[in-house]
């Protein structure tokens, strides 16, 4: 088994790094830091499919393994990336990114009602009823809340079950310990 990265992985993660470096500017962190977030950014990251590293190639994304997306957060980090990379890259896309475009930018409940990003975010991935829902951030509620980053805000409620869309579960871990995959 290889543990280190191979020339492909590396080649991905300096294409990561010099995109960044074109688009992240501290200029860029500063106006996230006050209002909305800049889309080129993510727009650019989409088409060079980063938000789809964990999605299988036959639904649409590059079909890497955790070993390219860790090379891409790790850039995303360093450059101070402040769009939702986690929310939509490593918990919406694997389960959900044949059913949305590429470019969409997705927050998550997962944490709690604090949800981060959410007023530049296109959905939220809600848990519900044992399983997820995909819902319009235009159909939520949400109030901000004093914490230390300011792109935090509080859900509210959720969208009526009529603009939602239920998503099937993740499967569970079996008795070996295997990956779920996704759905």
């Amino acid at each position: 088994m290889r543990w280190g990265f191979d020339q492909e992985q590396l080649d991905f993660r300096d294409a990561v790094r010099v995109l960044l470096s074109k688009k992240c500017e501290p200029s860029t962190l500063r106006e996230a830091s006050v209002g909305p977030l800049q889309r080129p950014v993510w727009s650019a990251l989409a088409d060079l499919g980063a938000l789809s590293v964990l999605v299988p190639e036959h639904q649409g994304g590059l079909g890497l393994d955790e070993r390219s997306l860790v090379l891409l957060l790790e850039e995303a980090g360093y450059f101070g990336l402040p769009h939702p990379i986690v929310e939509t890259a490593v918990v919406a896309m694997p389960l959900i990114g044949d059913r949305l475009p590429s470019e969409s930018m997705v927050t998550t409940d997962l944490g709690g009602p604090l949800v981060p990003r959410m007023a530049d975010s296109d959905f939220v991935l809600l848990r519900r009823h044992g399983g997820f829902e995909l819902v319009p951030t235009e159909d939520c509620v949400v109030t901000p809340v004093v914490t230390v980053d300011p792109a935090v805000e509080r859900l509210e409620s959720q969208a009526p079950v009529a603009s939602s869309r239920p998503i099937p579960a993740w499967p569970s871990i079996g008795e070996h310990g295997e990956r779920p995959l996704s759905c």
